[in-house]
């Protein structure tokens, strides 16, 4: 789990300064899930100009990083807890009124590399963590 980074705190690495501004907030967000392996972030709405279409630009700016349909499909297949998740996929879609996924070649190349990924592990099939690697490159690049 992750909280908002103190303003009053030196500068966080991928920023330009201490202060951290309401549309950094959400860079900030991303990085704790995609760059420190958090599963969990707790929002500071407190004395703060926050929305509620945070999460609206959180997916907006970073939707292939937190979805992919192909393995959340299988996931679900294979483990009924999985299905809350893909029903709370789809109610985001609903809410948000769009389709969320990768939307550019790299991103697909990313969501192909992943879906792979998946399948290995499940099959126990050698050379994962070369494919792992790869993807991780590819991720990176995609910012």
């Amino acid at each position: 789990m992750a909280t908002q980074h103190p303003d009053n705190a030196t500068t966080p690495y991928w920023g330009r300064s201490p202060f951290i501004s309401t549309l950094d907030e959400v860079e900030e967000c991303y990085r704790a899930f995609s760059e420190i392996g958090c599963d969990e972030y707790m929002w500071d709405w407190e004395g703060k100009f926050v929305d509620e279409a945070v999460v609206d630009r959180l997916f907006n700016r970073h939707e292939t990083y937190f979805r992919n349909w192909e393995n959340l499909k299988f996931l679900a297949r294979s483990d009924p807890g999985w299905e809350t998740v893909r029903n709370d996929v789809l109610f985001l879609e609903e809410y948000l009124g769009k389709r969320l996924g990768p939307k550019t070649a790299d991103h697909f190349i990313h969501r192909n590399l992943t879906s792979n990924i998946y399948q290995m592990w499940r099959t126990g099939k050698p050379g994962i963590t070369e494919e792992i690697l790869h993807a991780a490159r590819v991720r990176r690049s995609l910012g």
